[in-house]
């Protein structure tokens, strides 16, 4: 246990005394591929120090927007641990299987009363990666940006193509071979004949009776 406390870059300068506090709270958990260590805004339980393995950070678990890979040695939840709500900041999920030793919060009050620099090493990277995820945030934000404006003018593309389709129908109507409007079309008689009023049967008519 003390050899994986050592392998954590946090503790490994720690001194003897450090080291024999925090063996007595941390529990050691393995995870296998794809299992989720923690949820974004969900109250964190813990902090995970990576022994084997490594794991994805994720800010968008809709698009699985993964804005980091942690491997061996480094730490996460640690955010939870400081923050007043204690919610998370991002989602954790294995990307390989992985060993971790866990520091809970109860055992996390502890090491802090006797050593209470060591929150300020953590806070200092929390706001590190709170910075990260800010970042990683407006990257996928502009990237949405991006993919709504691409959608919206296939769309408008797509309705201005099918606008210019229904005209070329509309004028199609009236040519040979096409369907007659019925504004153009002849007036029909009650017996399927031309209308007996219209200019030209009357005209026929007139021709026919000098005839």
């Amino acid at each position: 246990c003390r050899d994986a406390v050592n392998s954590v870059p946090l503790f490994k300068d720690r001194g003897a005394d450090f080291i024999s506090s925090i063996v007595q709270v941390l529990s050691f958990q393995s995870f296998p591929q794809g299992e989720w260590l923690m949820r974004k805004h969900t109250i964190g339980s813990a902090m995970y120090f990576i022994l084997k393995g490594n794991v994805d950070i994720i800010v968008s678990e809709d698009l699985m927007f993964v804005t980091a890979t942690l491997g061996v040695g480094d730490f996460v939840g640690e955010g939870a641990r400081l923050k007043a709500q204690g919610k998370c900041g991002a989602s954790v999920r294995a990307r390989t299987s992985i060993d971790t030793m866990v520091l809970t919060k109860a055992g996390f009050s502890i090491v802090l009363q006797r050593f209470p620099d060591i929150q300020e090493s953590m806070l200092q990277k929390c706001n590190e990666r709170n910075k990260e995820n800010k970042a990683a945030n407006k990257a996928l934000d502009r990237r949405l940006d991006q993919i709504s404006g691409v959608q919206t003018q296939e769309l408008a593309d797509l309705s201005a193509g099918a606008s210019s389709a229904v005209r070329l129908l509309t004028r199609g109507k009236g040519a040979p071979g096409g369907v007659q409007s019925h504004a153009s079309a002849e007036p029909a008689s009650a017996d399927g004949g031309a209308d007996a009023t219209s200019p030209r049967e009357l005209k026929r008519r007139a021709s026919t009776a000098t005839l």
